[in-house]
């Protein structure tokens, strides 16, 4: 009973900072406007922190960790064209979304920003890093990796078909896209608790499709290992991990099997930290708030006393 009554009011709170960040983004006045992204800045002292979200996701996203670290750091939250109601992106999204990214730092002139990115953020974050590390202090990837997991052995001349292929399955529809959200938030894809995962899966179908299978496509036709050894901050990869959702894999996958796994795929990273995030899963910022805050923080103690 006191089980349950927790996992409710945990849920309770987790909701409440969803629909309050939403208020707050609303009413926040001076976005930042760079056609490829916006951002809106919280916090007025402290390191520069810049959290990006992934693929079809807003700044909701982030928000259990922006109300967190605004408190003692300056945060810019981005949202990518096409996502969470934005007008649609352009051709190339995710080299545009890169370009928009750097010219927010040099024009509003944010002292060496480090990068929290989830899933298609993460990958952005990275690959920023590979070749502008002069404008970062560090990476923090949650679940985002250089090159898309399970495609990593595919030959660089079979990516472009492939990503395009892939791209094609995609529902068009908006309502049709929005419905898969429902059972993408319910499978390791997505969160734990079905709640916590309706209300998200609700913000996520607010995103064009046409722009998230964009993104998609230049996601799966990439592999950025190649750059990695080039990162000169240090880069922080946050695994979740979730041991009922590999109970029906054909072959046991432990915490430690995808940690090397995650490890693996950015071998070469010249400043690596692995922290594993348990149990959760895609979204382990609401799985698992306070074991994501504290590995950040740690993260961010590291770069102050370089």
């Amino acid at each position: 009973m006191k089980s349950r009554t927790a996992t409710m009011r945990r849920t309770c709170v987790l909701l409440a900072t969803l629909l309050l960040g939403a208020c707050a983004q609303m009413r926040t006045p001076g976005t930042i406007d760079l056609d490829a992204l916006k951002a809106t800045r919280s916090g007025d002292h402290g390191a520069a922190l810049i959290f990006i979200p992934g693929l079809s996701s807003g700044p909701w996203a982030w928000q259990p960790m922006i109300d967190r670290f605004a408190k003692d750091h300056v945060v810019y939250a981005l949202t990518l064209a096409g996502f969470d109601g934005t007008a649609p992106a352009g051709p190339k999204p995710f080299a545009a979304a890169e370009a928009a990214l750097v010219r927010l730092v040099e024009q509003q002139k944010i002292d060496h920003p480090v990068l929290i990115g989830h899933s298609l953020g993460a990958t952005l974050a990275i690959h920023l890093a590979e070749s502008r590390s002069d404008l970062i202090s560090g990476v923090v990837a949650l679940d985002g990796l250089p090159v898309f997991p399970r495609s990593e052995d595919l030959p660089p001349e079979q990516r472009p078909a492939y990503a395009a292929r892939v791209k094609a399955s995609l529902p068009k529809d908006p309502a049709v896209y929005a419905s898969s959200q429902v059972a993408y938030m319910a499978s390791p894809g997505g969160v734990i608790d079905p709640v916590v995962g309706k209300r998200l899966a609700e913000m996520s179908g607010r995103s064009d499709p046409a722009s998230v299978a964009a993104y998609l496509e230049d996601d799966l036709a990439a592999d950025f290992r190649p750059g990695l050894p080039r990162i000169k901050v240090p880069v922080l990869m946050l695994v979740p991990y979730r041991l009922e959702d590999y109970a029906n894999s054909p072959q046991a996958f432990s915490e430690t099997d995808k940690r090397n796994y995650y490890a693996a795929l950015m071998k070469g990273t010249p400043k690596l930290q692995l922290v594993t995030l348990s149990p959760a899963r895609h979204f382990a910022m609401f799985d698992q708030p306070d074991q994501v805050e504290d590995a950040i923080r740690k993260f961010l103690a590291t770069l102050r006393t370089r």
